[in-house]
């Protein structure tokens, strides 16, 4: 099955043409309904970010988070961490500038004229423009550099390893990453091709023109999967939020981090953090990964170097949310507000219908009822912890991943895509997935939209999971549509899961079958690494097969919800139904990615591997 990524080039026209596309799905999901249009008393979602552009243009900045009379639980009170304000301001003065009624305190309650929602619109459009689609080409050109970029080894599946990136790679460590990525390809990513001294034989040829080509389609699709993930569209653009800018910033701050840039990338997710706290879900991957490294990068010897490492990084957070909140500063009763308003803990275990673990358990044990809201939330808490615990420990015990071997040389932990001390690059990228996941599945209120928080740095990983990130963006979108079709967002919601499908399933499938087959050509070692590689190499050669009847199914669905009305006794049917649906998917993901985390191996070990055999293969006659 051929793929319309398969015929753009991998140059900065093709980007920029994406990009342009990229603005076009999100001009054109805007024209849907949003939350809460027309439906008074408090409306939606839209309502609540366009009050917030009229609180925080009218009252004082120390004021923002204050009970007032216009101001206060009744009426969408701000509940976002201050760089949300700031946002909020931002745009209420541009909104203010062109239609000042849109943001009148107390009198423009539910306005809702279609040049105001055009120019709220455009907020969030020009929010991406400026925030989010930037840090997705900036972390593509970091995880999958192109041909002829300063990358000491790129990887089949995308990753590379620049050891010039990190301050701590020294000459030593430096030659050890050259010789364990071995020559590369004109096309810039590493072949199976013998050393030097041995000639190319036309199946090693043909090995290095296939290395090129998956290099080049794992960069579109980790771009193509940012910058289309259908369920970011249908919340920001059609719902109707700014998930993008704490999203982008988040990133933005994964890609500092795998260059090197550990105190940027440290800021970069304070601000994520401070926009939106639903960021908190990354916290313990950011952690883990940055104390991994302060632990074991070799230029921390001893423990005095270790600690002025983490002091360093602590002094940095401390100093970024010290600016983030320097209005509220004063006084510890001003910073009490804030959180009290941050984190409303009385709103209880979750809303609505979400597939999580509480949610689609709830048929069979009804949580809300049989327990005290103060048990479930150290419930919820200590849940998330355990889940989130082994990546956790991997990222602290500085795995480099399972495949030692061939590849592993030192390079530094900036450099995560071979071996060496610390943590690895993709070690984070696979951590914030789990960490997404964690929080998602087993935390205190937790929304339909969390699900955008392991989508980010899954797409992410598009050139190395491909199926995975195929299909889970569009099982996000599924498991969302109770939420989407009561916004009028449905025929977006089929749009935008219909071209996303269509143009990521065929590249998709390509790119895991190359990566199959280096398996297959280069084994890992380890009983555990050798049967999660048979199982998902089976599943593989059925994809097809599962992929339409997962699709059957979800139609089936959706035509008996349109077509069957639920029985009386019974209006939650099909809301349960998509939400148990989607459970279970995200479930087999988490497990999956948990374990793959941990047999993670670095970029070029099968290709070091082969390249070892090929050379003793070519020895021996």
């Amino acid at each position: 099955m051929t793929s319309i990524l398969e015929f753009l080039g991998d140059d900065p026209t093709s980007t920029a043409l994406l990009v342009l596309l990229a603005v076009l799905a999100r001009v054109l999901t805007g024209l849907s309904g949003y939350s809460g249009a027309g439906d008074p008393p408090k409306y939606g979602d839209y309502e609540a970010q366009r009050h917030w552009m009229e609180l925080t243009v009218n009252l004082p900045v120390r004021e923002w988070y204050v009970d007032s009379a216009v101001n206060n639980a009744s009426y969408w009170p701000l509940d976002y961490p201050p760089l949300s304000g700031y946002q909020s301001w931002l745009c209420g003065v541009a909104l203010r500038a062109a239609e000042p009624a849109a943001v009148a305190l107390v009198s423009s309650h539910g306005y809702e004229t279609s040049s105001s929602k055009t120019l709220m619109r455009w907020t969030v459009i020009v929010a991406d423009l400026l925030i989010y689609i930037p840090a997705c080409l900036v972390a593509v050109a970091v995880f999958y550099p192109r041909p002829g970029a300063p990358a000491g080894a790129a990887g089949l599946s995308g990753a590379a390893s620049s050891p010039s990136s990190s301050p701590t790679n020294t000459p030593a460590s430096t030659a050890a990453a050259a010789a364990a990525a071995g020559p590369s390809t004109s096309a810039g990513a590493p072949s199976f091709s013998h050393s030097p001294s041995f000639p190319r034989s036309p199946s090693s040829a043909a090995s290095s023109s296939a290395s090129a080509a998956a290099a080049r389609r794992g960069r579109l699709l980790a771009l193509f999967g940012l910058l289309f993930n259908p369920a970011l569209l249908l919340i920001d653009h059609g719902h109707f939020q700014y998930n993008g800018i704490s999203l982008g910033l988040t990133l933005a701050a994964v890609a500092a981090i795998a260059r090197g840039r550990r105190l940027l990338g440290s800021v970069l997710y304070v601000a994520a953090l401070n926009h939106k706290h639903m960021a908190l879900f990354f916290a313990p991957a950011f952690f883990a990964h940055l104390l991994g490294w302060a632990l074991h990068d070799p230029a921390h010897k001893g423990a005095a170097a270790k600690m002025v490492a983490v002091a360093k990084l602590g002094v940095t957070v401390i100093a970024a949310f010290a600016v983030c909140w320097a209005p509220w500063l004063h006084s510890k009763e001003a910073v009490l507000q804030v959180l009290s308003r941050i984190f409303p803990v009385r709103r209880g275990l979750y809303e609505d219908y979400v597939a999580n673990w509480w949610c689609a358990t709830s048929a069979l044990i009804k949580w809300k009822s049989r327990f005290p809201a103060p048990l479930l939330l150290r419930a919820a808490a200590a849940a998330t912890l355990a889940a989130a615990a082994p990546a956790m420990a991997h990222q602290i015990a500085g795995r480099r991943g399972g495949g030692a071997g061939p590849a592993e040389g030192a390079v530094g932990g900036a450099n995560g895509g071979g071996g060496g001390a610390g943590p690895t690059r993709w070690g984070l990228v696979r951590c914030l997935v789990n960490s997404g996941f964690a929080f998602y599945m087993f935390s205190y209120q937790v929304h339909e939209k969390s699900i955008l928080m392991p989508l980010l740095p899954l797409t992410l990983a598009a050139g190395r999971e491909p199926t995975l990130a195929a299909w889970l963006p569009l099982l996000g979108c599924f498991s969302m549509f109770p939420l989407l079709v009561r916004d009028g967002v449905g025929l977006p919601y089929v749009a935008v899961a219909a071209m996303y499908g269509a143009v990521m399933a065929g590249a998709a499938l390509q790119q895991a079958r190359q990566l199959q087959a280096e398996r297959r050509a280069a084994p890992r070692s380890g009983a555990v690494a050798r049967a999660l590689d048979a199982v998902t190499g089976f599943l593989l050669d059925l994809w097809p097969l599962l992929a339409a009847a997962g699709v059957a199914a979800a139609a089936a669905l959706h035509a008996a919800r349109l077509l069957l009305p639920a029985p009386p006794h019974l209006p939650w049917l099909y809301d349960r139904a998509f939400i148990t649906f989607s459970f279970v998917g995200f479930a087999t993901a988490f497990a999956y990615s948990q374990l793959a985390q941990w047999l993670e191996e670095p970029a070029g070990a099968p290709v070091a591997a082969q390249r070892q055999r090929g050379g003793q293969r070519l020895k021996g006659e």
